[in-house]
């Protein structure tokens, strides 16, 4: 399904490329039907034509319209880039400059990368066919398709180059800035480094998994309160079999996001979970507060639940009330635990056109999540 989605432009930042391209795969499933439709032919030898043709056809058709796209949105692209390179210009920073130069040529590697991956996918599609009706033979097939992927490959490894090289100069020239000018206090920042797996596993707010991975590593203090945070993957492994039969370990992620953890919390006996209504609906018990009922599923005995103040529940609420995204929180151990799930802070777009000011924005809005984060919960940490 989002394979589907991805290749009839549901993920696309523009709204009018996934009508466009469904528009087209219509209309090429009308060609590829045209004959049936005619000839009045519903036989199953009759479908069958239809299906051989109308593979080709959809994908003519997507690809056309993605060749309009491209043209339609790389147009507005450049608009929107240049006024960023002037903004950038005007403001005679250097260092935006050299890093901006960084982004284009990361965005522009991968941009034709995934341009040469489309050709060659389609092109293997269209030599199968041409193989498939004896109007070419197997070997010419392969050796043009191996020119192809050989082609593509030399595209796609300095793409990859340049894109890790933009992660790399953004964490330095456009995060470490604004991080040191946000008011945050004792500031350490580690790009490549992420919260101890020990702290997703004695949170209890997630399953089982067997490993993580993470980046974009804060540790600061903010109305008096040391905590931590980092952008985090969690996976499983578990088998599956390809169509050969051949059975593989692949590992799926169970959850991502970004983790807070507060060194200072309510001293409970037992655990109380906050679990967001949009990821766990049943069997929670009443907190007696509004907002938190509202919004949360908790999970606690009522012994434990008791001993935070109305406060205490009040600034839990606070802390999540302006995140869009599902939200689940842990006191536990002495310690608070707080996850956003499916939001990964301080990210270098790569595969977008985004520009450069509009990451720094981006950025600006991953710092006030973390204050505003903070300052909720504080009522709870100082409890």
């Amino acid at each position: 399904m989002k394979f589907i989605k991805k290749v009839f432009g549901f993920e696309s930042s523009y709204s009018w490329v996934k009508w466009l391209r469904i528009s087209f795969a219509v209309l090429g499933l009308v060609i590829a039907a045209m004959p049936a439709i005619l000839f009045d032919d519903y036989t199953v030898g009759g479908l069958i034509m239809t299906l051989i043709l109308g593979i080709p056809a959809i994908l003519l058709g997507i690809g056309i319209a993605a060749l309009i796209g491209l043209l339609i949105g790389g147009n507005i692209s450049a608009k929107k880039q240049k006024q960023s390179r002037e903004e950038i210009n005007a403001s005679g920073n250097e260092r935006l400059q050299d890093l901006d130069k960084s982004r284009a040529a990361a965005q522009d590697g991968t941009l034709a990368a995934g341009i040469a991956e489309k050709i060659f996918v389609g092109v293997s599609v269209v030599l199968a066919l041409l193989v498939i009706f004896g109007a070419m033979q197997w070997w010419v097939a392969v050796i043009i398709g191996l020119v192809l992927a050989v082609i593509a490959e030399g595209i796609a490894i300095p793409a990859r180059k340049h894109a890790a090289q933009f992660k790399s100069d953004f964490s330095e020239a456009a995060v470490r800035p604004l991080l040191e000018a946000s008011g945050l206090q004792n500031i350490m920042y580690q790009p490549l480094r992420s919260v101890e797996k020990s702290a997703a596993e004695e949170s209890g707010l997630f399953a089982a998994f067997g490993r993580m991975s993470g980046s974009e590593y804060v540790s600061a203090v903010y109305y008096g309160e040391n905590f931590r945070l980092s952008n985090i993957t969690l996976q499983n492994e578990h088998e599956s079999v390809d169509g050969n039969g051949d059975l593989h370990t692949v590992w799926a992620n169970i959850a991502e996001g970004t983790l807070f953890v507060f060194e200072r919390a309510a001293d409970i006996q037992n655990p109380v979970l906050f679990f967001d209504k949009k990821l766990r609906k049943k069997d929670g018990i009443a907190a007696g507060n509004e907002e938190i009922d509202t919004r949360f599923t908790v999970f606690a005995d009522e012994a434990a639940l008791m001993q935070l103040s109305s406060a205490a529940l009040s600034g839990v609420a606070a802390a999540a009330a302006e995140i869009k995204e599902p939200v689940s929180v842990s006191i536990t151990h002495g310690k608070l635990y707080f996850m956003v799930h499916d939001r990964k802070i301080f990210a270098a777009a790569v595969e977008s056109d985004q520009t450069l000011m509009e990451q720094r924005r981006r950025i600006e809005a991953d710092i006030e999540l973390i204050k505003s984060v903070a300052k909720g919960l504080s009522t709870v940490l100082k409890y």
